[in-house]
């Protein structure tokens, strides 16, 4: 109704449903509205704008570039009714086409083109659409797996359903009435023989008593369990109080508890620590007499290994001495030896040339001034030997008196040494333990009045604890 309104519209109802059908009425005060009977109760409905919202006209223009698409399914599916040619709408290919084809233009009517809604559209798909299936004879074939194996003529009851399917018919045969002399089914109506109303209203008495009793059971579960939440909850509200209570009790014979432990833990730990500051103060008293014993052990190593290499450097001197004493006086001998031989020989050349006679008167006079020269330079070596001796004695006695001298100082520079380093180190030992002492008593005196502030507040706390028990 493109050209209708609502007024029209409203009209056509009234005159096409109000005298032909039950369920339709029309109101008293309104002739733009209409009542429909649903199962629940009477609906009223308006006509005000109701052509307007349902307008669905289909727009030539859309139809055209649709046609005009280069997709050949688009151009197939809104093709003009004059090129279909079933009487279904199907082309050959088996897709339903959409008829866009506008309506002739009636004559006497305004040159304006009438235009095609959707809902007529579909109006004209659907009565083609039951055209076709009227027009055919319906079959139905039933595709089963009679087993697993494919195997021909052979039926397993848990895959083909026969036996659900047969339990089914048997649940709902059981209601149903099984004597069919009892009934009998006329074109419009079922008649019943003499009292099987009777049994059917007793069936639905039955029937109804059920629901009452299952309804009675679902209300009394219903109170029951509420009444038993309601208990469960003042229970567990019962319990979780008895229990904070034993927790609170826990706890605070806990906290007694580790109270008394570290009373006690305190207590035995002043105990153990004056034990183990007397143990410790007589174990610093037996190594302070064990090292000073080993430390005077040492040295006596060290003083009897000092002589030792003391005597022992003397005696090496002394042997080195003697040695070269004796390997001078070896030299010198050997001297002697050479110059006594060379003398010798020269003494056998003078007696050969002394036998010539011509030779003695021409040399006698030089032989003489040669033997003479010898014999003084003889003295004189033999005195600077002599004196050589001597000096090399008293040069040797007087370096060893001065070693012997020079030995004693450095002994006794390193004694004096030796014990400023020892009375030194004995000093320095000496103030550490002092000042390790005093930390000591510091730390002492600190734990001790720790100890005693803590004895004071425990003996207040027993105190107020035993005056709220008296």
């Amino acid at each position: 109704m493109p050209k209708g309104s609502d007024d029209s519209w409203a009209q056509k109802l009234y005159n096409t449903h109000l005298k032909t059908c039950s369920l339709f009425e029309k109101p008293r005060m309104s002739n733009k509205a209409f009542i429909i009977q649903h199962f629940a109760d009477k609906v009223q409905y308006q006509c005000d704008g109701f052509l307007e919202k349902n307008k669905d006209t289909v727009n030539e223009e859309q139809i055209n570039v649709l046609k005009a698409s280069k997709l050949d399914l688009l151009v197939e599916l809104f093709q003009d009714e004059e090129k279909v040619t079933s009487p279904t709408g199907t082309a050959p290919g088996g897709r339903t086409r959409l008829s866009v084809k506008p309506k002739e233009i009636r004559s006497g009517a305004s040159s304006k083109e009438h235009k095609k809604t959707v809902g007529c559209q579909f109006r004209n798909s659907l009565a083609m659409l039951m055209e076709t299936l009227n027009a055919t004879t319906p079959h139905y074939v039933r595709c089963i797996k009679p087993n697993d194996l494919k195997f021909p003529f052979t039926f397993d009851p848990n895959i083909s359903g026969m036996l659900s399917l047969s339990l089914t018919l048997m649940m709902s045969l059981s209601l149903s009435l099984q004597d069919q002399d009892k009934y009998q089914f006329g074109k419009t109506k079922i008649f019943f023989r003499a009292g099987q109303v009777a049994y059917l209203e007793k069936l639905r008495a039955d029937k109804l008593r059920k629901a009452c009793v299952r309804i009675q059971k679902t209300i009394r579960c219903w109170l029951v369990r509420k009444k038993y939440l309601r208990k469960k909850h003042a229970a567990i509200t019962i319990q979780r109080y008895t229990r904070g209570h034993q927790a609170r009790c826990l706890v605070k014979y806990m906290r007694r508890t580790l109270a008394a432990i570290t009373i006690q833990k305190f207590q035995r730990m002043c105990v153990q620590r004056k034990l183990y500051l007397q143990k410790q103060a007589a174990a610093l008293v037996m190594q302070t007499i064990l090292r000073a014993y080993m430390a005077r052990q040492k040295y006596q190593g060290l003083l009897r290994n000092h002589k030792a290499v003391f005597i022992q450097k003397h005696v090496r001197g002394w042997l080195a001495r003697q040695r070269y004493k004796r390997s001078l006086r070896a030299i010198v001998y050997l001297q002697c030896c050479i110059r006594r031989m060379k003398a010798k020989k020269e003494l056998k050349k003078l007696k050969i040339e002394a036998r010539s006679v011509e030779h003695f008167k021409k040399l006698n006079v030089g032989m003489e001034n040669k033997i003479m020269q010898l014999q003084r330079k003889l003295d004189e070596q033999a005195k600077d030997n002599r004196v050589t001796s001597e000096r090399l004695n008293s040069l040797e006695t007087s370096h060893a008196v001065e070693s012997e001298k020079l030995k004693v100082e450095v002994s006794k520079l390193k004694g004096i040494e030796e014990e400023a380093k020892n009375n030194a180190n004995r000093v320095t030992s000496l103030l550490e333990e002092l000042e390790r002492l005093r930390k000591e008593l510091t730390t002492t005196q600190k734990e001790k009045k720790t100890i005693e502030d803590w004895a004071t507040k425990y003996r207040d706390e027993m105190e107020k604890v035993r005056d709220v028990v008296g």
